[in-house]
């Protein structure tokens, strides 16, 4: 039988409420960031079997899904202090951060921002590897707008979410459905405006030349068949697994994981390829 699956919501700061679920009661806490467009239900295959050792806690960020939505300036150091405040409030110790796509790029930044919190760090996908020219910066921001995202045709989401995977999850249906049902209501509006700010921060602040500043423990996943590292947006002639290898060649202490047949969305394309290479590194790093 799983571990019991816990619904919480705490108050941050004045116009702040962060909604998190919470599993399992190991000595060592895994703080799970999920990434653009999505919530902490990102790691609900992943979740389960990592709580039978170790006590997990997957909130959803400032802006999305049950926690607080409103005008945020939504860059990476928004995300960051946010978090960091979240583990204050929780009194979180012996932490592992765990981050996927623009997740990533948050931990990475956590990890930088107060090293001594954190015990180790796992990446899946992580925005941040694959980094951008001024001019191919300015691109993607240029994709990434309220108007182009509220004029998408349900056609158009249905494939932007089919390009994160390599397989078909069975919660794909249901995410794509959750997302028509929000373009109909008043939260879309806030969506559109949200995604391009976290877009722009991402790009404004790029983390890559600050991995070799990251001493602890770093483990990454790749999946071979990610549609969306590196962009398609710019046409250039890289793959991920040149990405990935670069990218990890930047920690002191970077392991790298490729995973063949395997899309962007990692947590839910191919989630048990993480568990037990998670296990492991967590293991090590506490012995």
């Amino acid at each position: 039988m799983p571990p019991l699956l816990h619904r919480m919501k705490i108050t941050l700061e004045k116009g702040l409420d962060i909604y998190y679920e919470s599993a399992g009661s190991g000595s060592t806490t895994l703080l799970f960031i999920h990434g653009l467009g999505t919530t902490g239900k990102s790691w609900q295959r992943v979740m389960p079997p990592l709580a039978e050792h170790f006590t997990c806690i997957a909130p959803d960020l400032p802006g999305y899904g049950k926690s607080t939505k409103s005008d945020f300036p939504f860059t990476i150091d928004f995300f960051k202090n946010s978090l960091l405040l979240l583990i204050e409030k929780l009194g979180l110790d012996q932490i592992v951060l765990v981050g996927h796509s623009m997740g990533g790029q948050i931990a990475a930044s956590m990890v930088l921002e107060n090293p001594d919190v954190f015990k180790g760090l796992i990446l899946m996908a992580p925005a941040g590897f694959e980094t951008f020219t001024r001019e191919g910066g300015d691109l993607i921001k240029q994709w990434y707008t309220p108007e182009i995202l509220s004029d998408l045709s349900p056609e158009q989401v249905r494939r932007n979410f089919e390009a994160n995977f390599s397989n078909t999850p069975p919660e794909l249906e249901s995410m794509i459905a959750e997302r028509l049902s929000m373009m109909q209501s008043d939260e879309y509006s806030h969506f559109s405006r949200m995604i391009p700010k976290c877009v722009q921060g991402m790009l404004d602040q790029p983390v890559f030349e600050d991995y070799k500043n990251i001493h602890l423990p770093v483990l990454t996943f790749f999946g071979l068949e990610d549609k969306l590292i590196p962009s398609p947006l710019l046409r250039r002639k890289l793959n991920t697994r040149e990405i990935a290898e670069k990218g990890i060649a930047q920690f002191p202490k970077g392991q790298l994981k490729l995973i063949p047949n395997c899309g962007h969305f990692i947590p839910l394309d191919c989630p048990m390829a993480t568990i037990q290479p998670s296990i492991n590194f967590i293991k090590n790093i506490r012995d």
